[in-house]
């Protein structure tokens, strides 16, 4: 949202599919992670991971551990955030099946 700021909470939602089908365009998710970010002010990431066969377990784990680390970690929108040691924007993880 265009009120985010460095403590704003950070929110990655992986869509649902049960890993076979969708992305973070189809199905409306880029609508609900609209509506999440103003209700909430959350700022609110969708990963996109390799579906299968391609994307067994522990490829679609790694590419949603490597979108959590990024979120929590990285600039985001021109925010210009430094942690101060111990001071984190709350992390949350969700989504659908």
């Amino acid at each position: 949202p265009e009120s985010a700021d460095c403590d704003s909470p950070r929110l990655l939602w992986v869509h649902g599919g049960s890993w076979e089908y969708g992305s973070p365009t189809t199905d409306g998710y880029a609508q609900l992670a609209s509506k999440i970010a103003i209700r909430s002010g959350a700022i609110v990431m969708l990963p996109d991971y390799p579906l299968a066969p391609q994307g067994n377990y522990s490829v679609i784990m790694d590419h949603i551990l490597h979108a959590l680390r990024y979120l929590a970690t990285a600039k985001l929108g021109g925010l210009a955030c430094d942690p101060v040691a111990g001071k984190r924007a709350p992390l949350f993880i969700g989504g659908d099946s």
